[in-house]
C-alpha cells in the first residue's frame, strides 16, 4: 500500500516541557533558523497520603512483577497498585526471577483519568496561528503557549504551518469568558531543536488587539512533563487545536468579514506506533491516534497519561491516508526537542 502523509496545514500547535536552553546558529538551515538545545526533564507527582499503621498479620503480600506493584490478598485475588486494576490470574505468569520483594507500606502512584475535563486547564493555552503568504493567502494552524525560562513567552507549532509566510499572528480566546481575547504579533525569526522534526518556536512580541495582556496568557502547559517513551498502545489521548471544520465567519467593527477557527477538543487512544524512526538513530517512534484530526490541527497539543499523570505526548502533525481509513499522526515530543 502506498504510504501517503498529508500535512495538517491550517491550524496546529504543540506544547511540552521546556527547560533552560542555549541558542546556537544552525549550520544546515536557513539564515533565519536557529537551533535550540534543551534537556527534557520529567517531573513526578507526589502524594501527601499516609498509610495507617497495620499489624504484620494483616499486611497483604506485595511484590514487584515486571516493574509493577502487585498486591495479593488472603483470598488469592490480586490488585495492580500502579493502575488500580484488578489482575486476572492469567495476566501475570510470575517467574521466580521476575519478582522482587517490596518494602511495605507501598504508596500507590496518583491516578488521574485523562479526558476533556481533566485537560480543561490547558485549553486556552493553545492558540490559533494565522499566517499570510507573499500572495496574500492565509494559512491556519495551532500552537501551544509556553513561558520559556530563557526566551520568555513563545508559541510552539509545526514548521509547515509557518513555512513561506510573510508574517503570522497568534489568536487566543479565554475558555471561560468569550469577551476576553487577544491577537499577538509573532517573531518570524523562528527557532527549533533539530533538523529532523517538523517544529518551530516563535516569540510572542506584542498585543495587537484584544484585552488579554501577554502576561495574562495561559502558560499552564509549560509545567507538563513529557510522556514516557515507553507509553503503551491503547493509552488515552486528548487533542487540542483549531481544525478547519471549526471555521466561522465574523464581521469586524469596520464591516470586514474575518474567518476564525474555534478551539476544539477530541479524544481517542494511541492506536499504534509509526516505526519510520529508529531509536538507534537518536529518534523515537511517532504515534498513530484514533482522535479526530483535521487540517488546522497541525502544531496543536496532544496530551496523554503515563504513570506520572497527564503528560505531553507530542504535536499533531500529519494524517496517514490508507485505502479505506485515515489515522492522525502525532510527532513524539522527544523527537521535537531532540538535540542529538
Amino acid at each position: 500500500m502506498k504510504r501517503i502523509l498529508i500535512y495538517l496545514v491550517a491550524v496546529t500547535v504543540i506544547v511540552n516541557t521546556f527547560s533552560p536552553i542555549n541558542t546556537v546558529e544552525a549550520k544546515t538551515m536557513k539564515k533565519t533558523k536557529k537551533v535550540v538545545t534543551t534537556k527534557v526533564t520529567k517531573t513526578q507527582n507526589t502524594s501527601n497520603q499516609k498509610v495507617n499503621n497495620t499489624n504484620s498479620s494483616d499486611v497483604p503480600s506485595i511484590a514487584i512483577v515486571n516493574g509493577q506493584h502487585i498486591q495479593t490478598f488472603a483470598d488469592g485475588s490480586k490488585l495492580n497498585l500502579d493502575t488500580g486494576q484488578v489482575v486476572k490470574n492469567t495476566e501475570f505468569k510470575i517467574a521466580q526471577n521476575s519478582i522482587e520483594q517490596s518494602d511495605y507500606p507501598y504508596q500507590p502512584k496518583i491516578q488521574i483519568s485523562l479526558d476533556s475535563n481533566s485537560a480543561y486547564q490547558y485549553l486556552d493555552g493553545v492558540g490559533s496561528i494565522i499566517c499570510v503568504d507573499s500572495s496574500g493567502g492565509r494559512m491556519y494552524g495551532s500552537g501551544t503557549i509556553i513561558n520559556h525560562p530563557t526566551l520568555g513567552p513563545i508559541v510552539v507549532t509545526n514548521y509547515h504551518v509557518i513555512e513561506g509566510a510573510k508574517g503570522c499572528l497568534l489568536y487566543d480566546k479565554s475558555e471561560n469568558d468569550s469577551s476576553q481575547f487577544g491577537i499577538y504579533t509573532l517573531d518570524m525569526n523562528y527557532q527549533h531543536w533539530n533538523d529532523h522534526a517538523d517544529a518551530a518556536v516563535l516569540k510572542i512580541l506584542s498585543l495587537n488587539a484584544g484585552n488579554i495582556p501577554i502576561s495574562g496568557l495561559n502558560y499552564s502547559a509549560t509545567s507538563l512533563p513529557s510522556c514516557s517513551t515507553n507509553i503503551h498502545t491503547g493509552s488515552k489521548v486528548v487533542i487540542i487545536g483549531y481544525p478547519a471544520y471549526s471555521m466561522h465567519r465574523y464581521v469586524d467593527n469596520d464591516g470586514t468579514t474575518v474567518l476564525l477557527p474555534q478551539r476544539q477538543v477530541t479524544e481517542g487512544n494511541i492506536s499504534g506506533k509509526d516505526g519510520s524512526n529508529s531509536p538507534d538513530g537518536g529518534y523515537y517512534e511517532n504515534y498513530y491516534i484514533s482522535a479526530k484530526m483535521d487540517s488546522g490541527n497541525s502544531g496543536g497539543l496532544a496530551l496523554s497519561q503515563d504513570s506520572s499523570g497527564i503528560c505531553t505526548l507530542g504535536i499533531p502533525t500529519w494524517v496517514q491516508v490508507g485505502q479505506y481509513a485515515n489515522q492522525g499522526v502525532v510527532q513524539s515530543i522527544h523527537n521535537v526537542v531532540n538535540t542529538k
